[in-house]
């Protein structure tokens, strides 16, 4: 079977979402849409977008300036745009004004163990397994939830009765 010509080369995976040469008209097809009805279009991990794909969006970013009816959400990963071609598009739209930046940190040591706590409905979490967490998850709570339905899965942390206990006294990874 032959390479898809949404492949990635560099990457090794599907990020092309339109064949070349086909944005602008894939621009006016999502603004003719948005016009018709107030409309949200989300592209999510958009740090792994090409440039074709990526100029629908500034089209549709410059062309709906000032419109009330279209909300274009584009979801990135900060750490991973350097040397990808949402670095190139980056400045261009935030040069266009009317968009808002909401930058999401990783939590912290302390706010993972809130959301630890919150998830097991404890009190309190064992610091060693909130520092743990953290340290396996750099503290991406998308990470702290799948490492801790990993660690529930496997027995390390169990129910009992309506507490749940962490065996995490030999634990030093955390398979997620």
């Amino acid at each position: 079977m032959g390479a898809s010509p949404f492949d990635h080369p560099a990457r090794g995976f599907r990020s092309r979402l339109l064949p070349a040469g086909s944005e602008t008209a894939a621009a006016a097809s999502l603004a003719a849409r948005a016009g018709a009805a107030p409309a949200a279009i989300l592209l999510d991990d958009v740090h792994h977008a090409d440039e074709g794909t990526l100029s629908v969006f500034e089209s549709l970013a410059r062309n709906a300036h000032g419109q009330t009816d279209l909300f274009i959400v584009l979801a990135y990963r900060s750490e991973e745009v350097e040397g990808t071609p949402l670095a190139k598009i980056l400045p261009r739209l935030r040069r266009l004004g009317g968009a808002e930046e909401i930058v999401l940190n990783p939590l912290g040591v302390a706010e993972t163990g809130a959301l630890l706590m919150g998830m097991l409905g404890l009190a309190e979490v064992p610091p060693r397994l909130v520092d743990l967490v953290h340290r396996e998850t750099s503290g991406n709570p998308f990470f702290v939830e799948q490492a801790v339905r990993s660690l529930i899965e496997d027995g390390t942390i169990s129910r009992v009765d309506t507490r749940f206990r962490a065996d995490v006294d030999t634990l030093t990874t955390i398979s997620f």
